[in-house]
């Protein structure tokens, strides 16, 4: 079985880094370095759960801890996604109006200034399939760089967020790695 890294300790150590970054660059009077400015860490909202907020690691000041892992656990189920791996974003925090989180660092979510952080709505291949997800109109035959069909009917693919062109490009269209390997893309 391959390793799976815990996002939790990614995401902690990419914030740690990223403002210790920006620290040392402020005390030399120079901008933080790019990698720092852009490094984001991605959170689900626990009032939206389709809703993934991409955030800047600058604007991140808590991440939790991992949870212990359970005795006897071998991970999360195979058809099921790994819960326990995500991050939930504070409701004290979806509201910057509002007052701080009463737990400070022992709360279970991230906390963090969303301001300005883009939302996504993932896609998952079994919504996509049971037709949750808007597609493009009937009609035309697309080649889709990046799968094995030559062309594909337009009306099985879907809307993304990922641009695609106008209408005389649509040859152009690639199929997004994460959804075609993971049955899952973040972005939407």
């Amino acid at each position: 079985m391959p390793h799976k890294r815990c996002l939790r300790k990614h995401y902690a150590l990419v914030c740690r880094k990223a403002r210790n970054a920006a620290r040392e660059a402020a005390a030399a009077g120079v901008e933080p370095p790019s990698w720092a400015r852009s490094a984001t860490i991605h959170v689900q909202l626990a009032s939206r759960p389709h809703v993934t907020l991409a955030v800047p690691a600058l604007q991140v000041t808590h991440v939790p801890a991992p949870a212990p892992k359970k005795k006897g656990s071998r991970g999360p189920a195979e058809s099921g996604r790994d819960t326990a791996n995500q991050l939930l974003l504070c409701p004290s925090c979806e509201d910057p109006a509002a007052t701080p989180c009463p737990y400070g660092s022992a709360c279970p979510y991230v906390h963090a200034d969303i301001r300005g952080a883009p939302e996504y709505q993932p896609h998952e291949k079994a919504a996509a399939v049971a037709g949750a997800y808007q597609r493009f109109p009937r009609g035309l035959r697309v080649r889709v760089a990046g799968i094995d069909a030559p062309m594909v009917p337009s009306e099985h693919l879907l809307v993304t967020r990922a641009p695609v062109g106008r209408p005389q490009e649509v040859d152009r269209i690639v199929a997004c790695d994460h959804f075609t390997r993971r049955g899952r893309c973040e972005r939407g």
